[in-house]
């Protein structure tokens, strides 16, 4: 019996050597693949940002010249009317799209 035991526990102890490297070893690949699926999300957010930025740019491009373009109306309305109304400045930005009806 004393034989058994004297093999017994340095076989425990390297089965749970083994056991816990391998715990830690699927531990190491989690994390890695965890610091990879978070690069790839970081970056994929960082093109979302950058195309909202872009959108967001031409949305407020759009809206200047749309303010412009009513602000023309009113200058031809009020000099119809036979009333004074200031010219309005062009807007800076570019990237306005008129349709073919805008002439």
């Amino acid at each position: 019996m004393k034989k058994h035991m004297k093999w017994a526990i340095p076989a425990l102890i390297l089965f749970f050597l083994l056991f816990g490297l391998r715990v830690y070893g699927a531990y190491q690949n989690e994390r890695e693949g965890a610091m990879v699926r978070a690069a790839v999300a970081e970056r994929q957010a960082a093109e979302i940002n950058a195309e909202v930025g872009r959108l967001q740019s031409r949305a407020d491009c759009n809206l200047l010249w749309m303010k412009y373009k009513n602000a023309q109306l009113d200058k031809q309305i009020a000099e119809l009317e036979g009333n004074f109304a200031p010219t309005p400045i062009e807007p800076s930005c570019s990237g306005y799209a008129t349709s073919s009806t805008d002439h």
